[in-house]
């Protein structure tokens, strides 16, 4: 009995050592994949605070608010697919402009674009990337059509709680991530319930992230100067 308990608690060890080096190993990497790129990863995160800093704005200070007015006016099914035609146009707009921005800097680095992106933008370097982007927009499109523009802003909760525990764009160890993550599909669970339409909230937390991710990348970037300084 004593020996298959020493054998469960080494095995418990054991697990516990291998956690450990693989979250070492992934912070140690954050800063591989930001060297070169720092600048480029603060600037679509200063870029996306701005989009959505004039958001909130709008949503707090303009009245009618965008709330007000996306309630009111989604109540036919016409209206509805003329706001899902918008909100696709936007929506390739910006996925454009993500990727130009990438293959400008690749072209910049003399690299290829698959090259650049598989180093320093990993979301980027598949289909998985867009192929999430169409499952989210469809969501989004199914709610806006039947007429329930009211749960819009509890999906973009759960969608930032998504884009948090896989990974995606946000630089966070993977605790954090996890946790912010879970926080926001939670979140999105109560608004549904309880404060159903109201973008402020969501929009606030995006935002939040957003600068503390931002600051994550800036704390990383200090890093690797003061290692690469000290290396010389």
């Amino acid at each position: 009995m004593m020996s298959n308990q020493d054998e469960l608690q080494g095995a418990i060890q054991d697990l516990g050592a291998i956690r450990r080096a693989i979250e070492s190993a992934e912070a140690a990497s954050w800063g591989g994949r930001l060297i070169g790129t720092t600048s480029l990863h603060l600037v679509l995160h200063i870029c996306l605070a701005a989009i959505v800093s004039y958001l909130v704005i709008a949503e707090t200070l303009i009245q009618p608010s965008i709330t007000q007015r996306y309630l009111l006016a989604f109540q036919t099914q016409e209206v509805g697919i003329i706001a899902v035609v918008q909100i696709a146009i936007v929506l390739l707009l910006l996925i454009g402009l993500l990727y130009f921005i990438v293959w400008y800097q690749s072209r910049r680095a003399q690299e290829s674009f698959e090259d650049y992106s598989a180093r320093h933008f990993t979301y980027l370097r598949n289909l998985s990337f867009l192929s999430d982007l169409f499952v989210k927009f469809s969501a989004i499109s199914l709610v806006i059509i039947a007429m329930r523009p009211d749960w819009v802003a509890p999906l973009l909760f759960v969608f930032t709680g998504d884009y948090l525990i896989q990974g995606r764009f946000f630089v966070f160890p993977v605790r954090t991530s996890l946790f912010l993550g879970t926080l926001c599909v939670l979140a999105g669970t109560i608004q549904c319930i309880f404060l159903p339409g109201t973008l402020v909230y969501p929009l606030i937390s995006f935002l939040i992230i957003t600068l503390l991710s931002a600051g994550q990348i800036i704390r990383l970037r200090q890093r690797d100067e003061s290692e690469s300084s000290s290396t010389d």
